[in-house]
């Protein structure tokens, strides 16, 4: 098996992992007593300890290869995903009470984040080791390609197996990242550090070269999960639905979103290999389109239009923004850059949902209007802003030097 395609079904088992309990959430967290606001910290326990994860999965990528870094993740991920499971069980049976279930489900959750972090680190600094700069971002895409099909592949497992409990897709999720670990610890072939620990680079984010890069990744994130979680009060309010019938019908929206992504990451962008700038200034502003469609959407079809051109924007810009940043930096700092990256994702994920919720509470259509507004501002940097024009130069001079 090629070493990227061991790879990729690495970070596919973990996506899936994580968009197995997407449909799950909501009736777990009523099943087990717990209110909304619980619920909604377990997720947001897990984003953040995914931010920090990322900048301390980069730097021990870096002493102790990429493989290492792989199997722990994968393995801390598929044990904190067991237990998650077993104290639901517990907390289902009456075993343990609503506060003890509810503290001990965010400890695992947070510590599944911190974990999986691991994971799309080692990665990106895999796939940033073993390609050339102008095959970067094809790479990086591919990397993307996995959390796209996890949109699909997750939440429509999870729907499938919760006919045999609410619990059957939980194990499921701590399964898979099980067999990734096989087949990276047979398939994948070790290699030694290049540096030595003690000279190990550190990368600040608030380095000239990636910091603006960092900012543009953050502010797509946040307008992202932003709009992920209150569609499903905009899809039930504005189409007047059940419960049941919501999480049906937003299901089918976010797959699409998940076809889209793929199509752009795997169709799009490997086969004609677009530069990162290039995929930031096409995908930003049809994201801000398809977002800006979803104030006035008042039926389904203009509801999953709106879905479906956000997810091909956001499926061009991400990639996007990624390989950006490896290119701004040199071979050794890979690895941090890659850290601080997967930490703005986090921090992203972390801040979206509360500003979207406190907006959709004074009027529906305001997250909608600060997501466009958000994107809005990115597109103009990425067009206009002379700084970005640059892209590559200092880790092409830097190597020169060399």
């Amino acid at each position: 098996m090629k070493p990227t395609t061991t790879i990729w079904l690495s970070l596919f088992t973990v996506y899936v992992g994580l968009g197995i309990l997407n449909p799950l959430l909501a009736p777990l967290v009523r099943e087990l007593g717990l209110t909304e606001t619980q619920g909604g910290l377990i997720v947001t326990m897990a984003a953040l300890l995914f931010a920090l994860g990322g900048p301390f999965w980069g730097g021990h990528s870096e002493r102790w290869g990429r493989k290492p870094v792989l199997l722990i993740g994968l393995l801390g991920f598929a044990v904190a995903y067991l237990l998650f499971a077993v104290i639901t069980q517990l907390g289902l049976s009456g075993m343990l009470t609503p506060m003890v279930a509810f503290v001990m489900l965010v400890a695992m959750r947070a510590t599944a984040g911190f974990m999986m972090s691991g994971v799309p680190v080692a990665a990106q600094a895999f796939i940033a080791d073993n390609t050339s700069a102008s095959d970067r971002t094809a790479g990086i895409a591919l990397l993307g390609a996995a959390n796209g099909l996890g949109l699909i592949a997750g939440p429509a497992l999870g729907a499938v197996l919760a006919g045999f409990g609410l619990l059957a897709p939980l194990y499921a999720a701590a399964v898979a990242p099980l067999l990734a670990v096989v087949l990276v610890a047979t398939q994948l072939q070790h290699h030694a550090p290049t540096i030595n620990h003690k000279r190990e680079p550190r990368l600040s984010p608030r380095d000239a070269r990636i910091r603006p890069w960092l900012l543009i990744g953050f502010t797509i994130i946040v307008a992202l999960i932003g709009v992920q979680v209150t569609a499903g009060f905009l899809f039930q309010d504005r189409l007047n639905l059940t419960a049941q019938q919501t999480a049906q019908t937003l299901g089918a929206a976010l797959v699409a979103v998940g076809i889209t992504n793929v199509i752009a990451q795997l169709g799009i962008i490997r086969t004609f290999k677009i530069p990162p700038l290039t995929l930031l200034r096409v995908g930003v502003p049809l994201a801000a389109i398809g977002f800006a469609i979803l104030i006035v959407a008042d039926g389904l079809p203009m509801l999953m239009l709106s879905f479906v051109i956000a997810g091909l924007g956001l499926g061009l810009a991400i990639p996007g923004y990624t390989a950006a940043a490896t290119l701004e930096v040199s071979t050794e700092e890979q690895s941090a850059v890659a850290g601080l990256t997967t930490a703005m994702q986090g921090f992203g994920a972390m801040t979206g949902p509360l500003i979207a919720t406190s907006l959709y509470e004074l009027r529906p259509e305001y997250p909608y209007l600060f997501t466009c507004a958000l994107l809005g501002l990115v597109g103009i940097a990425v067009w206009f802003h002379p700084r970005l024009r640059t892209i590559g130069r200092p880790a092409q001079a830097a190597a020169a030097a060399d």
